[in-house]
């Protein structure tokens, strides 16, 4: 049974960091602008849209696999676990909430 376990968490592990590659992937591939609109609209722009955007080059092209497993497990642990107003939240401001309520608490 203990196998079985072992086995569905190495598979859910494996299908996350696949996710993550291929969003991380599609957004290495967009212009700071292109980018920016993404994130204010929630909109993709035409040129996000165009079959000639999946040949545009993305820096995770050329990184070999512990590389980007090294980048994914950085993710999980900064944005892993973290709920939309939590990441909404540090869209905005550039910090988490709790860090918020540290600096109040000691001033």
């Amino acid at each position: 049974m203990t196998s079985v376990k072992n086995r569905l968490e190495q598979l859910e592990k494996e299908q996350r960091f696949q996710q993550w590659f291929e969003t991380q992937d599609i957004l290495e591939r967009f212009t700071d602008d292109e980018l920016k609109t993404y994130a204010e609209t929630g909109e993709l722009v035409e040129s996000v849209l165009c079959a000639s955007f999946g040949d545009r080059p993305s820096r995770l092209g050329g990184l070999d696999r512990k590389t980007l497993l090294q980048m994914w497990e950085e993710s999980e642990r900064l944005f892993g676990g973290r709920s939309d107003d939590e990441l909404k939240f540090y869209a905005e401001h550039g910090y988490w909430p709790e860090q918020c309520r540290d600096i109040t608490a000691t001033r």
